[in-house]
Protein backbone atom coordinates (compact mmCIF):
# COMPACT_ATOMS: atom_id res chain seq x y z
CA UNK A 1 0.00 0.00 0.00
CA UNK A 2 2.79 2.38 1.18
CA UNK A 3 4.43 1.87 -2.28
CA UNK A 4 0.87 2.44 -3.85
CA UNK A 5 1.02 5.76 -2.29
CA UNK A 6 4.89 6.75 -2.93
CA UNK A 7 3.63 5.99 -6.82
CA UNK A 8 1.11 8.53 -6.72
CA UNK A 9 3.76 10.91 -5.26
CA UNK A 10 5.78 10.59 -8.00
CA UNK A 11 3.45 11.09 -10.30
CA UNK A 12 2.02 14.22 -8.29
CA UNK A 13 5.38 15.57 -8.46
CA UNK A 14 6.07 14.98 -12.35
CA UNK A 15 2.92 16.79 -12.76
CA UNK A 16 3.49 19.40 -10.69
CA UNK A 17 1.31 19.22 -8.36
CA UNK A 18 1.23 18.55 -5.09
CA UNK A 19 -0.40 15.15 -3.24
CA UNK A 20 -2.56 15.86 -0.72
CA UNK A 21 -3.88 13.42 2.80
CA UNK A 22 -7.60 14.35 1.30
CA UNK A 23 -6.77 13.20 -1.96
CA UNK A 24 -4.90 10.09 -0.33
CA UNK A 25 -8.03 9.57 1.87
CA UNK A 26 -10.30 9.29 -1.31
CA UNK A 27 -8.29 7.11 -3.26
CA UNK A 28 -7.88 4.78 -0.43
CA UNK A 29 -11.10 4.87 1.37
CA UNK A 30 -9.80 6.08 4.75
CA UNK A 31 -9.84 8.81 6.77
CA UNK A 32 -8.18 12.18 6.04
CA UNK A 33 -6.02 11.84 8.57
CA UNK A 34 -4.65 8.40 7.75
CA UNK A 35 -4.18 9.39 4.07
CA UNK A 36 -1.63 12.00 5.71
CA UNK A 37 -0.26 9.61 7.24
CA UNK A 38 -0.10 7.19 4.44
CA UNK A 39 2.46 9.98 2.63
CA UNK A 40 4.50 10.44 5.25
CA UNK A 41 5.62 6.44 5.34
CA UNK A 42 5.55 6.80 1.86
CA UNK A 43 7.94 9.38 1.72
CA UNK A 44 10.08 7.76 4.26
CA UNK A 45 9.79 5.04 2.02
CA UNK A 46 10.61 6.66 -0.78
CA UNK A 47 13.71 8.31 1.07
CA UNK A 48 15.22 4.55 2.04
CA UNK A 49 14.76 3.74 -1.39
CA UNK A 50 16.91 6.62 -2.98
CA UNK A 51 19.37 5.77 -0.09
CA UNK A 52 19.76 2.16 -1.09
CA UNK A 53 20.13 3.29 -4.88
CA UNK A 54 22.95 5.40 -4.04
CA UNK A 55 24.51 2.72 -2.00
CA UNK A 56 24.52 -0.15 -4.68
CA UNK A 57 27.49 0.59 -6.67
CA UNK A 58 29.15 0.26 -2.79
CA UNK A 59 30.67 -3.31 -2.02
CA UNK A 60 32.22 -4.55 1.12
CA UNK A 61 35.73 -3.79 1.95
CA UNK A 62 36.35 -6.00 4.82
CA UNK A 63 38.95 -8.07 4.74
CA UNK A 64 37.67 -11.86 5.07
CA UNK A 65 39.67 -13.65 7.35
Amino acid sequence: MIAVVAQWLDEAEEAGTKLSGAEVSRRLGVAPRTGQRRIDKATDFRAEQQRQQGRSHLRSVSNPS
